[in-house]
């Protein structure tokens, strides 16, 4: 009787290693496939990410010369990216200077400026400006007027 509880132990001990050794196996197969769905989701997330630019100027108190703000507010980062400004629709007028440039590309969340240079006359009371940049959609523009004064 002896010998028979001892090898039913044996036998009861090596299905629980076996036991143990499966779950072990099938716990790494699922977080391998776990992985791969969280890359395939975080890819398809930066497939549908965009960058989203605004445009806008910041009088400051004090100063004669407003800045001129581009700020990406959209989940991408914006890259090869170009401002370019002329005289508003229906305004003729010199282009103000600009003291400063924009970077080539601006991180989500993040802005750049520059002051627009106002002192010298013949200028229009707003500034039609042109941005372009790529995102993981391709190539973007977007075309608004902002107020000087």
């Amino acid at each position: 009787m002896d010998v028979a509880a001892i090898v039913i132990s044996i036998l009861a001990l090596l299905v629980a290693i076996g036991s143990a050794a499966y779950t072990r196996q099938a716990a790494l197969a699922q977080a391998r496939l776990t992985k791969i769905e969280e890359d395939r989701r975080d890819d398809e997330l930066r497939q549908h990410a965009e960058a989203d630019l605004r445009v806008s100027t910041e009088h400051r108190p004090g100063k004669p010369d407003p800045l001129l703000i581009v700020a990406n507010k959209g989940q991408a980062t914006a890259t090869d990216l170009v401002v370019d400004l002329a005289p508003a629709a229906g305004e003729t007028g010199r282009l103000p200077r600009t003291l400063g440039q924009f970077p080539s590309q601006l991180e989500p969340g993040e802005q750049a400026s520059v002051t627009i240079h106002l002192t010298m006359g013949g200028l229009g009371s707003s500034l039609a400006v042109t941005v372009r940049w790529k995102d993981p959609r391709g190539p973007q523009s977007k075309d608004v007027s902002v107020s000087l004064f």
